[in-house]
């Protein structure tokens, strides 16, 4: 009798133990979302998000150029040459810029009418 009384106190405690752990975890999940709507109102903020897209803008243009050194380094060592390496990557870009005209006048025209 002794050790059914046991095995209740033992099953209450590990009940109240899971109730701990399932509050504990409920109130790390609500603090967490607090910080992340503490977080995201303060990069919304008009100065801080300004900031940011400036920096992706730029780290964006440092990726382009780092991209087109990359590039033309390996040209150069394909074809032997510099010269042949900007003429390259020169038809290359003069070729994008074409296309990228085209489909914007037909765009254009389709927004025409």
């Amino acid at each position: 009798m002794n050790n059914g009384n046991t095995e209740v106190k033992e099953d209450s405690l590990i009940g109240e133990l899971r109730n701990l752990v399932r509050d504990a975890v409920d109130y790390l999940a609500s603090a967490v979302s607090l910080l992340q709507a503490r977080v995201t109102a303060m990069a919304l903020s008009s100065v801080l998000f300004l900031g940011l897209i400036l920096a992706a803008g730029l780290l964006c243009v440092a990726a382009f150029i780092v991209l087109n050194v990359a590039l033309g380094m390996w040209l150069t060592h394909v074809t032997g040459g510099a010269g042949w390496s900007l003429l390259i990557l020169g038809v290359l870009y003069g070729f994008l810029g074409v296309l990228s005209g085209f489909f914007a006048v037909r765009w254009l025209k389709n927004l025409k009418s």
